[in-house]
């Protein structure tokens, strides 16, 4: 009798283990787009816009997918899959990291095993960096949540420096 009661007790605890696991996610790159207009006429040549080569979108873009991995790690609501296994999953398919469709975020979602995949825009005008990002069931497709988020451009290494200078004192 008193075995089969922690035997019952065993296999409830199990249930309730998992019934309270963290929803495991994925945040993969961000979708990049430069939208700098040189027609524009009333460019101030004081301060011209930036414009960013593709590989320095795709690096900035690589350093803000980091800050959000981060920031997601710190809230403790879910489990975050390692950056490398989604970096793996996305060249095994053949997947450009600056191009995804929503039907491939799913995808490589569904190979990563994960609920929720985090995914996005990054976009430069040239003066101004502006980062859209979505939240979205795996199962069903839906966004979930959405935030948005928009910052001088000339500022992300400062950014980068305080978030390190923050993180090792």
């Amino acid at each position: 009798m008193k075995k089969m009661f922690f035997t019952l007790f065993f296999i409830a605890s199990i249930f309730s283990v998992i019934a309270q696991e963290k929803p495991r996610v994925a945040v993969v790159t961000l979708q990049v787009t430069n939208k700098v207009n040189l027609q524009i006429p009333d460019i101030n040549p004081r301060n011209p816009p930036r414009i960013l080569t593709l590989q320095e979108m795709l690096s900035n873009a690589d350093i803000i997918v980091g800050a959000i991995t981060t920031e997601v790690v710190n809230t403790n609501r879910f489990r975050v899959v390692e950056r490398s296994r989604i970096d793996k999953i996305m060249r095994e398919q053949g997947f450009q990291r600056s191009s995804l469709t929503s039907e491939q975020v799913v995808k490589v979602g569904r190979l990563l095993g994960v609920n929720k995949i985090i995914t996005g825009e990054y976009s430069e005008d040239g003066y101004n960096s502006t980062v859209n990002i979505r939240l979205i069931d795996v199962e069903t497709g839906d966004i979930e949540a959405a935030a948005s988020y928009q910052f001088n451009s000339r500022y992300l290494v400062d950014l980068s420096k305080t978030l390190v200078k923050q993180l090792l004192r």
